[in-house]
């Protein structure tokens, strides 16, 4: 606004004069005024106003300098500069004192940073200020994450004021890692990875948290000079079915930093697998499709295979398991296809749960060579019948022609899994 003022006084002037011009214009005409005196005023207006519109177009052909604006402060608002031994509160009163205050950095992933941004992210912020043909003063603790990025040249044009951050004892929890979800029954297993500095002690407590109070699992551990890192193991039945909200917290004797002691980590634990797969013998392509399947699927991926007579081992972590837990796996897998022949269909069988939602009993048929993919063997072991859930739904996708669907579910449970949903899982095979 500083730099349009003078501009904007003279087009007021200028308004001024010639509405005054008008006025003694209106005088003249009415002969309220001495001819000579009308045209000493009139003169007087024509040459203010010629003077104005002069001046008014030279300001706005001259260039001007940048030297006159203020400088854009950028300040960094990562967790460094307002945690314990940083002189946020500092940099900050001095920043407003030098220029204009625009913060850099990067969101947090969790919700457990105190400070605006978790990291300093400088490159995106500096190239934008550069833009400005502004003055630019950087203000830092000088824990810069993309310092390696940055450019050289705009760089130098810069002013940079360090605030360094006083070394303090801090144990850090740095990092989680872990499954976003999980079958009920699985070991869940958490990475964490811990930071020591400023003459902490080695000798820490991790605990899990859930929603509780107590925590779910506590472990002593002792650091290196630098860190460590380690991994939680805890049953997914102790947390059951459904979405949680875990938190891994350390705890240590002096650690005068809390607000980095504490990680979160959301993990889902379905009441079944979203797939299994069984390979035997194994291949290198049942290796790459359990590996998609685990990348790309919405539920949890259980993987086996067999060596011959050493039995069957875990696609996950090639660990040996019993053929009971293999079994259970298969079995407990539930079905979702699409049916065929939907106008033959007789809508009158079978108990009714919802409109065109059915419980209905599918037969084995008799002819062992009704498959052709199965063994006579095989065929016999396959239960007489079994209970299905018939559906009738409408798909209607973007781009697509709406299109009636049969879908044919073991999920027999119209509260837990109502038709729209089924629908959904299908539409996202």
């Amino acid at each position: 606004m500083t730099a349009f003022a003078p501009v904007l006084v003279v087009l007021i002037a200028f308004g001024v004069g010639g509405a005054a011009y008008l006025y003694f214009e209106g005088f003249g005409a009415r002969g309220r005024l001495p001819s000579r005196t009308l045209g000493a005023c009139l003169a007087a207006l024509r040459g203010t106003s010629g003077a104005l519109l002069a001046l008014l177009l030279l300001d706005l052909t001259c260039a001007r300098s940048s030297g006159g604006r203020r400088p854009l402060v950028l300040l960094d608002g990562s967790l460094s500069m307002t945690s314990a031994g940083g002189r946020g509160a500092e940099a900050q009163d001095s920043a407003a004192a030098w220029g204009e205050v625009r913060r850099f950095g990067e969101h947090p992933v969790g919700a457990d940073s105190a400070a605006p941004f978790a990291r300093s992210a400088l490159r995106s912020a500096l190239l934008a200020a550069t833009a400005m043909d502004r003055p630019v003063v950087i203000v830092t603790d000088g824990a810069i994450d993309d310092a390696r990025d940055l450019p050289p040249d705009l760089l130098a044009r810069a002013a940079v004021r360090l605030f360094p951050r006083a070394e303090v004892a801090d144990v850090a929890v740095l990092r989680l890692e872990g499954v976003e979800q999980i079958t009920l029954g699985d070991t869940l297993r958490i990475g964490v990875e811990l930071g020591r500095a400023g003459g902490a002690g080695p000798a820490v407590t991790l605990e899990l948290l859930g929603s509780g109070t107590a925590p779910l699992l506590t472990r002593p551990f002792t650091l290196a000079p630098s860190g460590g890192h380690t991994v939680l193991a805890l049953p997914s039945r102790t947390l059951g079915a459904g979405d949680h909200l875990l938190s891994v917290r350390v705890r240590a004797v002096g650690d005068a930093e809390p607000h980095d002691d504490l990680r979160q980590l959301l993990v889902r634990v379905t009441p079944l697998p979203g797939a299994v797969l069984l390979a035997a013998p194994p291949d290198w392509d049942a290796r790459q499709l359990y590996a998609t399947l685990r990348d790309v699927a919405a539920l949890p991926v259980k993987g086996y295979f067999r060596l011959g007579a050493a039995g069957w081992r875990s696609m996950e972590d090639q660990r040996r398991v019993p053929v009971e837990e293999v079994t259970r796996a298969a079995r407990g897998a539930d079905l979702l296809v699409r049916g065929r022949y939907a106008a033959r269909i007789d809508w009158r069988k079978g108990r009714r749960l919802g409109k065109d939602d059915r419980l209905i009993t599918m037969k084995r048929p008799a002819d062992k060579n009704a498959s052709r993919v199965l063994s006579a063997r095989l065929w016999q072991r396959l239960p007489e019948a079994i209970t299905v859930r018939q559906i009738r739904a409408r798909s209607v996708r973007p781009g697509f022609r709406p299109r009636e669907l049969l879908l044919l579910t073991t999920l027999l449970d119209p509260v837990l899994w109502p038709m729209e949903t089924l629908l959904g899982l299908y539409e996202r095979r």
